[in-house]
């Protein structure tokens, strides 16, 4: 298999490297919903209603979101979470912690995950770094010993914050063009090429 990741070099626009990175396959859609972005749209379409209504609106859905029984991974997850095991593995997410817990349960990746690090509401949330120190604390690593793989800005920019090498996979939720602007150490068009990037 050849590998198509792309180290990023400053001042490229996306559009010239996109050439290198091409996202394999679909992208992988709306389902489950994103936690962060349907909070955002009820916070929208709720504007004009009291703080009340928002409070019950967001706490429906988060109880809905935990009776959802598919969570289905990004193409090449299953085989890379395969390849790593026996590695330090976390989970960095701005969702809140019980249902980043129920995700990671119900997607069946528990056993290869080390440490999941979610909104607690005491620890800022990314682009800020703070979850990601978390992370390290718990799995007694350095910042130079660890990358920052994620689909979106502020994944990217966390880890840059933090101190680590950082890839951006285009195949996800985020743009692939605002993942580039970001400034990854490395891009990827999807999770399977991580194998080779990251032996």
């Amino acid at each position: 298999m050849e590998v198509r990741a792309y180290r990023c070099q400053p001042g490229v626009p996306y559009g010239r490297a996109s050439a290198a990175v091409v996202p394999q396959g679909k992208r992988h859609g709306l389902w489950p919903p994103r936690v962060e972005a349907t909070t955002a749209a009820l916070t929208r379409i709720l504007s004009n209603q009291s703080p009340q209504v928002l409070q019950e609106a967001v706490r429906l859905f988060r109880k809905s979101y935990l009776q959802l029984e598919q969570f289905p991974l990004y193409p090449g997850i299953p085989g890379i979470l395969k390849q790593y095991q026996g590695r330090k593995i976390a989970v960095a997410t701005n969702k809140p912690a019980p249902l980043a817990d129920y995700s990671v349960q119900k997607a069946g990746i528990a056993r290869y995950i080390d440490v999941v690090a979610a909104d607690t509401g005491d620890v800022p949330l990314k682009p800020a770094p703070d979850l990601l120190f978390l992370v390290l604390r718990k799995l007694k690593m350095k910042a130079s010993e660890a990358v920052m793989i994620g689909d979106s800005v502020v994944d990217i920019l966390a880890g840059k914050a933090a101190g680590m090498l950082t890839c951006g996979v285009t195949c996800g939720i985020g743009s692939p063009e605002a993942v580039w602007d970001a400034g990854p150490d490395y891009l990827v068009g999807n999770p399977g090429e991580l194998i080779k990037l990251i032996p």
